[in-house]
């Protein structure tokens, strides 16, 4: 619902206006900041369309020029802006007439103006005007033929000085009639001598005054004290005219918000404008702290291992290749076209009894679009069991996209890199600290590879990430702290992204990027910085919080707003957003299941429709292609055959059911990663 109404301001606007839904009293706009907040409603739709156009209207119409403060109270300015930006809202937008017709009918049968027990003819002008263009249809408003003018003028309005001059006008009329109806009420009755109609009681001024001469302040009687019946005549604000339906609407409107969700207010979460320059790992800073720490070690054995890979790896490397250079020819010859030139060619000539068509031709092949990759790995404790498996794979690509010209970044992300930082304590006194500002602090993105190296740099880098990651597996000689295994900061990931895929676009001058995820898992609830009145001392002070269903994420490049889901799987919020800003970007992501996941995995992520296709898919090949989870292709994996990269390799003396089982399990293999890196090639080709 609120998605529905965001887009109906928007497209009213003709600009991406950033709308909130507040614990406020009604509607509001504001001119300034181009905010829009909405209340929480539980009324008509149509209700909702009038007040929501209504409000549009003065984000389109109504200046930010507050001057005429002092000189006319807003209650009457509001009265006469109402009527120009309606009427210049209908005259935008036809289909309007029909909103604010049935809107203000609604409003008028619930009696939200309060006339219901009410004598028109007692309303002051600005009421009157009030009510003749807001239900005027409905009720009959009586007017003066002197008062008339003041219609005649509100039709012509065109500009918001015209709104200010009426208005001017409106209040003087109004605190003139108002100064007369009290004259009236004061004037004491006409009396034919000075005790005529008096008490006997009751003294004169003058008595009065010769009476209390000479007493002491404390033998004088006591004023007496104004109650609710005394009279105010005297009081300023009693003197002030007011436009009382425009009151009565309001308080009738503030009835309309949703008392279930007035016990807790939404929170719209900020994405980070700049981030620390920290966060990002340069590509030569990650690889120095590898190789000083391997520098006095023995890893002869884990260098063996990375050749042994790398010779195994030159068959789905020259596979992908293939595969990629096929669909580039294809697509390419989709897009050629063929023009003739104008030049006759001399081998058709001979067919100029029969042939049209003697003319040269020429093939023009359009450009395609440049691609370029960005891989995000899971660097989190529960990936340790798969993570030699995953590396391995991502060396492949990284192989495949060196041979190919493919442009490229690797980062790890993780909350383990800088391990001063990991346990800081929030710093609530922080002249930074931001109200709703997503919190990306405490974890790093380390760009572990790049295209931006040449190929001797590359194959030392490759090497270093291999060697780490056997040592950190396997254990013996450990690995240095800083790639230690931690928590899974994805969603902080995603959110980096804005500023990453800029940036990468620009240097590499791609078209489009490929956003790669591998990971085992949805990553922590993210936090945001909240101002909060201070528990024990004057004043405000800033808390962390957990993002959950009660927030909103807003982008204010796009103007568009996302719904948190459930805390432990945010990143689809995050996703829709990227794909948003970045609708040329593709968002892939390899998730890898160890054993026994699958049935968590499909309850959540799958629609029950689609189970038995996909319990079909995993039980064949332990892999599933899906576009659901926010990202714009899945690639489900079994963790556990990630290396499964058999070879078919059996003993001479192998009996038939060994050479048998031994050819499945190399087919099955084959199948499964043809499968996915058929998939991948059709996606960045």
């Amino acid at each position: 619902m609120h998605t529905v109404k965001e887009n109906l301001a928007r497209c009213l606007a003709t600009e991406n206006l950033i709308v909130e839904h507040r614990d406020v009293e009604t509607a509001q706009f504001n001119v300034e900041t181009r905010v829009l907040t909405l209340p929480v409603w539980r009324t008509n739709h149509m209700i909702q369309d009038l007040l929501i156009a209504h409000e549009v209207g003065h984000a389109l119409y109504t200046p930010n020029d507050f001057g005429f403060l002092g000189e006319i109270p807003m209650q009457f300015v509001n009265v006469v802006e109402d009527i120009r930006v309606e009427k210049l809202m209908k005259r935008r937008y036809g289909g309007l007439g029909k909103t604010f017709y049935r809107g203000y009918q609604m409003l008028n049968d619930e009696d939200f103006f309060a006339i219901a027990d009410r004598e028109l003819e007692e309303l002051n002008l600005a009421d009157r005007i009030n009510l003749q263009y807001k239900i005027g249809n409905y009720e009959d408003i009586p007017f003066a033929d002197d008062e008339k003018v003041f219609l005649t003028e509100a039709d012509a309005l065109e500009t918001f000085e015209d709104c200010l001059a009426l208005a001017k006008k409106l209040y003087e009329w109004c605190k003139q009639e108002q100064e007369k109806q009290r004259q009236e009420v004061v004037q004491p009755p006409q009396q034919n001598s000075e005790t005529e109609g008096k008490p006997q009681d009751q003294k004169t001024e003058e008595e009065a005054e010769e009476e209390t001469e000479g007493q002491s302040e404390d033998q004088k009687p006591e004023a007496q004290d104004e109650g609710e019946d005394a009279p105010k005549m005297g009081n300023p604000d009693r003197d002030e005219p007011k436009v009382e339906t425009a009151s009565a609407l309001d308080e009738a409107l503030e009835n309309l918000i949703d008392p279930s969700s007035s016990y807790r207010e939404y929170d719209y979460l900020e994405l980070p404008g700049t981030v620390d320059a920290n966060i990002i790992v340069d590509n030569q800073d990650c690889h120095a702290v590898i190789e000083e720490y391997y520098e006095d070690k023995d890893i002869s054995h884990y260098l063996e291992m990375f050749d042994n890979f790398m010779t195994s790896t030159k068959k789905e490397v020259n596979y992908m290749v293939k595969e990629f250079e096929m669909k580039k020819s294809a697509d390419a010859y989709a897009r050629a076209s063929v023009s003739r030139t104008g030049v006759l060619d001399t081998a058709k000539l001979h067919t100029y009894k029969y042939n049209e068509d003697l003319f040269k031709r020429v093939t023009i092949v359009n450009d395609g679009k440049s691609h370029g990759l960005v891989f995000n790995i899971d660097w989190s404790g529960s990936m340790h069991s798969s993570l030699l498996a995953t590396v391995k794979q991502l060396i492949t690509l990284i192989t495949f996209c060196r041979k190919v010209n493919i442009a490229y970044d690797v980062y790890i992300f993780t909350d383990h890199y800088v391990r001063s930082d990991y346990y800081v304590r929030f710093d609530a006194e922080n002249p930074n600290n931001k109200h709703g500002q997503l919190c990306v602090d405490s974890f790093n993105m380390v760009n572990i590879l790049s295209s931006r190296t040449n190929n001797r740099v590359h194959q030392k880098q490759i090497k270093n990430l291999f060697v780490t990651t056997c040592t950190l597996v396997m254990g013996y000689i450990g690995c240095p702290h800083e790639f230690s295994l931690g928590g899974t900061p994805l969603n902080e990931a995603m959110v980096m992204m804005n500023n990453i895929i800029p940036e990468f676009k620009a240097r590499n001058k791609v078209d489009k990027v490929h956003c790669i995820t591998l990971t085992d898992g949805e990553g922590a609830p993210m936090c945001y910085q909240k101002e909060v009145k201070h528990y024990t001392q004057e004043g405000m002070t800033f808390i962390r919080r957990r993002a959950s269903t009660h927030c909103y994420l807003r982008d204010r490049k796009t103007g568009k707003n996302y719904e948190f889901g459930v805390s432990y799987n945010q990143t689809p919020t995050f996703l829709n957003q990227l794909k948003d800003r970045f609708p040329e970007c593709e968002f892939m992501n390899i998730r890898l299941l160890s054993s026994g996941e699958w049935g968590r995995y499909k309850r959540i992520m799958l629609d029950p429709a689609d189970w038995f296709k996909a319990d079909t898919d995993w039980k064949k090949l332990k892999t599933f292609i899906t576009t659901t989870a926010g990202w714009s292709i899945q690639y489900i994996m079994s963790a556990n055959n990630m290396d499964d990269n058999a070879e078919f390799d059996v003993h001479d003396s192998a009996t038939k059911s060994q050479i048998r089982s031994a050819l499945r399990k190399t087919l099955k293999s084959k199948a499964t990663n043809k499968k996915v890196l058929t998939s991948f090639i059709d996606r960045i080709s």
